[in-house]
């Protein structure tokens, strides 16, 4: 077993290695030779961003590597022990699917807005800046969840399979990714992108070959003793829903997804590559979900045995044994394929979280801010990591507050019409996302007591939870639960992918968003002045630098103090289009030149200080206009 030890540490650490020097010595010697691509490197735009500077096979090798993460060993495989052969279909197309969302979704988001460099920038400028602020957020949490997962399933890995202990691994992959990222951020992780996907594609066809060729197992018809969990279920068909709609979901609130979206060098590139990424996504899912399914039905499975080792059931000696171990070439192959995938995964995630950050909070700062976030965030996640949260629980949470926001920021890039702005506008948005926030957790106090009872009777579930005990309220009684806390935790941590949480968190937001909207479509007809969410909170003392707001210290004429904000963007739902373009005015720097026509009201040509001297700026300024007659400037 020592030998297995070394052999997997040495070999892993080998081959992280080598992908992240081979990245760093491949920039340092493009950028050389090509003066364009260095300058991406020398700014803080061209450090998130890479604008422009990719083809179609590279975009298609990014969007993949972004993708996939040792989570799609591990998830899938134990998905498929309870969700069965529907699960790991569905599974795998949807996970490909959202590839191609994303990619004609930004593709249209890039052209009505074509200055964005986030997505917070793009839902400042179809939004506002609060909707900015809590997108950010959501984008964060969802983040910092998925790079908590991959640390945490890559952890387990070596502690579990290899038998060693969680850390050093982690500590491996953070601090490569970290020294890569920190010095060709989004440039330098798209070309580890594409080693990373071709070897793990090549590496997922090696083993494919090999368990199809070794795999002697009995399959019983109808799978056996396993039907109720390997064939339809409630889990499997809830797959059907849950599956596309919240990778759809994570898909659109990761950054690292949407910096695909602005590095591509033109729309075919990036709408070609998002089909070729969705591809290869659906073949290695599927490949690994089957594993899973395989590992179960040859009774390679029990209730001993560790859920992140289903797939590696397949690959070991003793079929007898409870849990894998390493104890061949193959197994250290599907190791070293794991770790590969991690690292593919966390350096997307660093950079997508570190763009995040600096294109709002850090905006206009040197690109020295930029690398210090993607050191920041590691020192964060990696300690988290060490506690080996569960995985599924983690993405379930990410998953669940998606969901809740994904129905308005859709809806909002396609319907950008007059009316649509005023229908899903700022506050709408905001609306239909807390509401279903708020629906989903009262729906799980109400109804999850006797769905975990049910799914703990089918063996989805742990019968023992506190929830299930709700369902007898002397039971729970007795045993201290709290059922509206174990109701809330059903919903965001506990439930096995259930398609009723679904549902209602994208319903209640659809409907929540519309009937919001509407409601300030009549006002707006009745020529009755709505206050929006942001007009609100900017009352707030320092609420107007949290949201990336700051007023300019230039003389305004009237009287500040009274001065109502009255247009979209700047506090108030209603769109500019219906105001005279004149009454607003958004000056912004080179780095994020504002002249998009999409975004009503906004002018291309310097702005001008009340004393009639030209106005300099070193952050985006809004300026509005004020009861008293003069215009006030929010930067």
């Amino acid at each position: 077993m020592t030998d297995w030890l070394a052999l997997s540490y040495s070999l892993t650490v080998i081959c992280l290695v080598a992908i992240a020097a081979y990245a760093i010595f491949y920039t340092m010697y493009t950028t050389k030779k090509n003066e364009a691509l260095r300058h991406v490197l020398e700014t803080s735009e061209g450090f998130i961003t890479a604008r422009k500077t990719q083809g179609m096979w590279r975009i298609a090798w990014s969007f993949y590597a972004g993708s996939v993460g040792s989570w799609v060993i591990t998830t899938t495989a134990s998905y498929a022990s309870y969700a069965g052969y529907l699960g790991v279909v569905f599974y795998a197309f949807a996970t490909g699917l959202p590839i191609i969302m994303q990619a004609y979704f930004g593709d249209v988001v890039q052209t009505k807005f074509p200055n964005a460099n986030s997505l917070g920038d793009f839902i400042l400028l179809r939004f506002g800046p609060t909707a900015k602020l809590v997108t950010i957020c959501v984008t964060l949490i969802n983040m910092s969840i998925f790079m908590l997962a991959e640390f945490t399933t890559v952890g387990s890995l070596f502690s579990d399979f290899v038998g060693s202990v969680n850390y050093p691994i982690i500590i491996v992959v953070a601090v490569l990714t970290t020294i890569y990222t920190i010095y060709g951020g989004l440039l330098v992780s798209i070309v580890t992108d594409q080693i990373q996907g071709i070897t793990s594609v090549i590496l997922t066809v090696v083993v494919t070959i090999y368990v199809a060729a070794t795999f002697r197992r009995d399959l019983p018809a109808n799978f056996g003793t396993h039907e109720a969990a390997l064939g339809p279920n409630l889990s499997g068909y809830s797959s059907i829903f849950t599956m596309p709609i919240s990778l759809a979901a994570a898909t659109v609130f990761n950054e690292g997804m949407w910096q695909r979206v602005w590095a591509a060098q033109d729309h075919k590139a990036l709408k070609r590559g998002g089909i070729i990424a969705c591809i290869a996504l659906v073949f290695v899912v599927f490949i690994f979900g089957f594993g899973g399914l395989l590992a179960v039905w040859g009774g390679l499975v029990d209730s001993s045995t560790n859920v992140n080792l289903y797939f590696f059931q397949l690959l070991k000696s003793d079929p007898s044994s409870s849990n894998a171990r390493v104890e061949n070439f193959i197994q250290v192959l599907v190791l070293v394929l794991a770790a590969i995938m991690n690292e593919s995964a966390i350096d997307s995630l660093q950079n997508g979280m570190a763009a995040t950050i600096s294109s709002h909070f850090l905006r206009g700062k040197s690109l020295i801010w930029a690398r210090a976030c993607v050191l920041v965030i590691n020192i964060i996640i990696v300690p988290f990591a060490l506690a080996n949260y569960s995985v599924l629980s983690l993405f379930l949470l990410g998953n669940m507050l998606g969901v809740c926001w994904f129905a308005p920021v859709i809806m909002g890039g396609i319907w950008d019409s007059e009316l649509g702005q005023r229908v899903v506008c700022e506050s709408s948005m905001l609306f239909g996302g807390i509401i279903a926030v708020i629906a989903s957790t009262v729906y799980g106090i109400a109804a999850g007591p006797a769905q975990c009872v049910e799914m703990g009777n089918a063996g989805a579930v742990d019968p023992t939870l506190g929830i299930c005990l709700c369902a007898d309220g002397a039971a729970a009684a007795s045993a201290g639960v709290n059922c509206a806390t174990a109701g809330a935790y059903w919903t965001w941590l506990g439930q096995p992918y259930m398609w009723q949480y679904f549902l209602v968190a994208l319903g209640v937001s659809t409907a929540g968003t519309l009937a919001f909207g509407f409601l300030h479509e009549l006002l707006y007809r009745a020529n009755i002045h709505f206050i929006g969410v942001t007009e609100l909170l900017l009352k707030i003392p320092g609420y107007a630098d949290l949201a990336g707001l700051r007023v300019d210290h230039a003389e305004v004429q009237g009287n500040q103090e009274d001065d109502a904000l009255k247009q979209h963007g700047n506090g108030s739902d209603q769109p500019n289009a219906s105001q005279e373009p004149q009454q607003m005015f958004v000056a912004v720097p080179p780095s994020l030149p504002v002249v998009d026509p999409s975004y009503p009201g906004t002018l291309a040509q310097p702005m001008m200080h009340p004393s009639g001297q030209p106005q300099m700026f070193t952050q985006p300024v809004v300026m509005i206009p004020t009861s008293g007659g003069g215009m006030q400037g929010l930067a």
